[in-house]
């Protein structure tokens, strides 16, 4: 199999989302008259424009010396404006943690984060938690519990941690907190990887 030619990462990209998820903060909350409204509408489709004019194909491909999960991943990615993101501060085989702050882009009920943004959360921290144990895999179950409201604009405490690994099957638990407070306790079940379902799922990261 032919190697891929990894994906050209800008030293802007981290900018341009972060200024994408300005936009997205102030597009859900502006009270400006249609006027300006429609002015800026013209304004981000010329933007559009602008970036389309050479796309990459296909999934992320990371240059071999690059040790960082993609940049764009949805959740963790920065180079992603739809990520918030969260921001692992710990990555060890006896767990991860983290933080995260959720603007109104990503409200639910009013006022709260959206069940589903944190379910999200919990299935890629429990991702990372199983990459550090060096057990990584595939989600198979995903149990979320939400015992509190968890508020948008608050610094939230994220983490995971393996709990049991099996030849093929991998458990894990963990926790969203703010303050004091745990809003969400998951847990997970991953089906372990080998090296040949890495190279059947994922044919663009095989190296020769």
């Amino acid at each position: 199999m032919s190697t891929p030619e990894p994906t050209v990462l800008t030293d802007s990209a981290d900018v341009l989302a972060d200024a994408v998820r300005g936009l997205l903060e102030v597009a859900v909350r502006t009270q400006v008259g249609r006027d300006d409204v429609l002015a800026a509408a013209d304004a981000v489709e010329g933007v559009t424009a602008l970036l389309s004019r050479d796309l990459r194909h296909g999934p992320w491909t990371p240059d071999r010396t690059d040790p960082r999960p993609s940049p764009y991943n949805a959740v963790i990615g920065t180079g992603n404006p739809l990520a918030a993101p969260v921001v692992l501060t710990a990555r060890e085989p006896a767990g991860v943690h983290g933080h995260v702050r959720f603007g109104t882009a990503y409200e639910g009920a009013p006022g709260l984060v959206h069940g589903g943004v944190l379910s999200m959360v919990m299935d890629q921290v429990f991702g990372e938690a199983a990459i550090a144990a060096g057990v990584g895999g595939m989600t198979v179950g995903l149990e979320v519990r939400y015992v509190a409201p968890t508020p948008l604009d608050c610094v939230l405490e994220v983490d995971g941690r393996v709990v049991d690994a099996g030849e093929r099957k991998v458990r894990l638990e963990g926790s969203i907190r703010v303050g004091g407070t745990t809003t969400v306790t998951a847990t997970a079940t991953f089906f372990r990887i080998t090296a040949e379902h890495a190279q059947r799922l994922f044919p663009h990261l095989v190296r020769e």
